[in-house]
């Protein structure tokens, strides 16, 4: 046996002979695996325990940047520490500007009647003969009035007055170029101008801070390793750490701060910081019952550290710390560590190179979705742990958790505020470990995954997420991704802006509609709006594509009627689902419809009892809630909406739908008829549905029954003719108890009725008890019903006149309600001859011949005295002997 060496990571069973794992696909817990040793998530599914189902990203337009070089296109979308990327779009003119270490390209970015991203050119940074360095790295981007984009430069340089202590700083400027896929004809460079060289007239739309240049300094014994800039604050902060106290100098700088263009604010945090970033905090940020629409937010500064010593002491055994500043004072507004955040914490080594402690990689913020969101790397597994913490309580809020896996590094983060997401750009630590945009939900409640979005390799790499942008109105994210060149290859580095859509499908009900369409379809997902209007888009497996309108009901649901299928196969037309705006579509391939054609239905039944239950054909008893099982072909399993109605045979009356039938197999099907039905008509018939609004045109006949009101008689004979003889027996009668409508109760009527059958009847003579004379054995005519029937087999008639003969039966309970079968009673074969005409009265005498006067008559008749009439029967001569 093979199964010892094939533990399948306890997410499936190992086959003992084959040594081949079977994975759990949701049936042995939540989650779904696959591959050989079930290590992976199934297709469609994400998470940690990979029970999530994926909501599908879908690509809207990709550049290349194939008209740059590869150190141009760097260039343009490259992220460090001290110059991260900057991703921002012009709304007014649809243009999308790529900001990375040195320069800066543009695309032409509609945004709902065409996704793709259209390289446009390209924007050179350079310090026009000032004071700065001629490579500059863009520190922000923004509208400057309404002809000109605003472009704020940061570089480290070493002014001239630096005195012996100093060091490099940090320094700003800023520039402009024209608005407008104009200013990029003729196929040349657009070059920004700086701003102090420029005269504008007044405008609402302009800066008047970016006029003023910002450097920062530090002294020998430090050096700056992270700097960030904040443009609505005109604030550049930067950290300097120092190894030997383990402590990180923040420094931040702005206008007003101090006197000279030196002077900066410093506050020492512990730790060595790994992040610095910008977030607007509530001004009540101690008060747990604040909301976020109603409280005042400001600028802060986030700044997270981690323990950088060989080894912690237990005095201060924390992995990392989250700071919150103020950016006018410096002042600590908020500080978490580790042991707040996820408990306690064991020692563990920064220094190894094997073994890393958990340390923040990212924050950000958003008022409006309320919280602070926190990445935390978790080296050893390459995933990510986020921590989510109230704007309105920053202080003491407790922390919402969520682990997700792909990825220790988030390199770029931003908000969705409609669908209260945030999207993370994760960089996985293996080389093998594709990188990719995840989508979180940020509820008070708690932290959800909601999407994934693997990139795919780019030559012997997995491409980096160097900044993100939301554009949520229409519902876009603008991602710069770059695959850097490897020092020992030849290989280029690659860059390339993707445009994401941020509306996604994750799943459809129902699942299963029938081909003929017209039911309503609900899209569950996430990232819809009303406006434009969307299409829900279905196409067959056949290639065939439908469009309906769509109704947006809220940001995860969106309404459409199902439309005709033109698929040739009858059952298993399978067709995939995707969601329209204007010119921007979802590619989804995990969710699909199943379009079968409408179930062929044979027959209905019902069951009663439990041990050895009894099958009751075509009827249920009323009042009951009561399983009816359909037999049919053309079932499909999935049909979440399937449902069973049952009506009179012109669809005229509906007495009752059962929703939620229940699949067996693709003969059976179980519907369940609700409480409270009262009897229904004879005729009545059931009809199936898949979906709940197209039921099928074929019928299987079903009654509701009620109680005991009456009988119903028949008989078993093929006909209702018998000849007449000394005694002639009747073919076995049937009685039947029927319900005031004539439906038969069979096995629902549990009671014992004696039941009687008269040759007279009793409307005429009651329930009588007295001998019929014209029947053999008395006994024959009384029985008792079980289940709703009694047979009266062995009735035999004492020589019965020919004619019309009537047997009536009925239950003593309800002697007006009376059965009757009609027999005709022919002539049997001869048996007797009679002389009828008066004997006393003939007359003879001696004549020539001998003669009878008058004439003698006779008569032959069956063996019951019944008069022989049919020419047919008679006997061809009758001798009469005269002695």
């Amino acid at each position: 046996e093979c199964d010892r060496a094939c533990p399948c990571n306890g997410r499936g069973s190992c086959n003992r002979y084959t040594a081949r794992c079977t994975c759990f696909a949701g049936n042995q817990g939540p989650g779904h695996y696959a591959g050989s040793s079930c290590s992976l998530c199934a297709t469609g599914y994400i998470g940690v325990s990979c029970e999530i189902r994926n909501t599908e990203f879908s690509i809207g337009g990709i550049s290349s940047l194939q008209h740059l070089s590869a150190s141009e296109g760097a260039a343009a979308v490259a992220s460090t520490a001290l110059s991260p990327a900057v991703l921002f779009r012009d709304g007014a003119f649809d243009i999308l500007y790529s900001c990375g270490t040195s320069s800066i390209a543009a695309f032409s970015s509609e945004g709902w009647g065409n996704g793709t991203l259209t390289y446009l050119g390209q924007v050179e940074v350079s310090s026009n003969g000032g004071s700065l360095a001629s490579s500059p790295s863009v520190a922000s981007i923004d509208v400057h009035n309404d002809s000109h984009i605003a472009v704020r430069t940061f570089i480290t340089t070493a002014p001239q007055n630096v005195s012996a202590n100093q060091t490099l700083q940090p320094t700003t400027a800023v520039l402009v170029f024209h608005r407008g896929a104009g200013a990029f004809g003729g196929g040349r460079p657009v070059v920004a101008t700086s701003l102090s060289s420029l005269t504008f007239a007044p405008t609402r739309t302009g800066r008047r801070t970016l006029g003023q240049s910002l450097s920062l300094v530090t002294n020998n014994t430090e050096k700056f390793t992270l700097a960030v800039y904040d443009a609505a604050t005109n604030t550049l902060a930067a950290v300097a750490v120092n190894t030997t106290t383990d402590g990180t100098a923040v420094h931040l700088r702005r206008p007003g701060l101090g006197g000279g263009n030196d002077a900066a604010i410093v506050t020492l945090v512990e730790g060595a910081a790994t992040f610095i970033g910008f977030v607007n905090v509530s001004d009540n940020t101690d008060d747990a019952t604040a909301s976020t629409s109603h409280v005042p937010f400001f600028t802060a500064v986030v700044v997270t550290t981690q323990r950088s010593m060989a080894a912690l002491s237990p005095t201060a055994s924390w992995w990392f710390a989250i700071y919150v500043l103020d950016i006018a004072t410096g002042g600590v507004l908020a500080l978490h560590r580790s042991t707040d955040l996820v408990g306690g914490t064991v020692t563990c080594n920064h220094t190894s190179g094997t073994v890393l402690c958990p340390f923040v990689t990212r924050c950000l913020a958003s008022p409006k979705v309320g919280f602070l969101v926190c990445s935390i790397s978790v080296y050893m597994k390459d995933h990510s742990l986020l921590v989510a913490i109230s704007l309105t309580n920053l202080t003491a809020g407790a922390p919402l958790l969520l682990e997700v896996p792909e990825g220790g590094n988030v390199s770029a983060a931003a908000f969705d505020v409609l669908d209260n997401c945030v999207l993370l750009g994760m960089a996985p630590f293996a080389a093998t470990t594709p990188s990719s945009v995840y989508r979180v939900r940020v509820l008070p409640n708690g932290l959800t995954l909601v999407s994934q979005l693997r990139f795919a390799l780019a030559g012997a790499a997995y491409p980096v997420v160097q900044q993100v942008l939301v554009n949520s109105t229409s519902r876009s994210l603008y991602a710069s991704l770059l695959v850097a060149a490897a020092t020992s290859s030849s290989a280029s580095s690659t860059a390339s802006v993707q445009h994401i859509n941020l509306f996604g499908i994750w799943a459809v009900d129902p699942p299963v509609v029938d081909r003929d369409g017209g039911t309503l379809v609900t899209y569950i997902g996430t990232g819809f709006i009303a406006s434009p209007t969307p299409m829900c888009v279905l196409t067959d497996d056949t290639g065939v594509v439908a469009e309906a309108p769509a109704l947006v009901s809220d940001t995860n649901t969106v309404y459409c009627n199902a439309t005709l299928s033109l698929a040739a196969d009858s059952i298993c037309d399978m067709a995939t689902l995707n969601l329209r705006y204007a010119n921007r579509t979802t590619a989804t391939t995990l969710v699909t419809m199943l379009r079968p054609l409408s179930a062929t239905l044979l027959s209905a039944m019902t069951t009663l009892g439990t041990a050895a239950a009894t099958v009751v054909s075509a009827r249920s008893l009323q009042r009951e809630a009561v399983t009816v099982t359909l037999v049919g072909y053309g079932f499909v399993a999935g049909a979440t909406a399937a449902a069973c109605r049952h009506e009179d045979m012109d669809g005229r009356s509906v007495y009752f739908t059962a929703p939620n039938a229940t699949y067996v197999n693709s003969t059976l099907v179980l519907c369940k008829q609700p409480a409270g039905i009262a009897p229904t008509p004879p005729g009545s018939v059931l009809r199936y549905s898949h979906d709940g609004f197209v039921y099928s045109a074929s019928s299987a006949m079903f009654a509701v029954v009620g109680d005991f009101s009456g009988v119903r008689l028949s008989h078993a004979g093929t006909t209702s003719v018998l000849v007449a003889g000394g005694t002639t027996a009747v073919p076995a009668l049937r009685l039947e108890t029927v319900d005031r409508l004539g439906n038969l109760l069979g096995p629902y009527d549990d009671s014992i009725l004696a039941a009687r059958c008269s040759l007279a009847s009793p409307a005429v003579v009651g329930d009588s008890a007295g001998v019929e004379h014209g029947i053999v054995n008395q006994t024959s005519l009384r029985r008792s019903t079980a289940a709703g029937v009694a047979v009266f087999s062995d009735i035999v008639l004492v020589t019965p006149a020919s004619g019309s003969l009537f047997i009536y039966c009925y239950a003593a309970a309800n002697i007006s309600s009376i059965g009757a079968v009609e027999f005709t009673i022919i002539t049997g074969p001869p048996s007797t001859m009679m002389i009828t005409s008066p004997r006393a009265a003939w007359r003879t005498g001696v004549l020539t011949s001998l003669s009878l006067d008058p004439s003698p008559e006779l008569a032959v008749s069956d063996s019951a005295g019944n008069v022989i009439s049919d020419l047919s029967q008679l006997p061809a001569t009758v001798t009469l002997a005269y002695t």
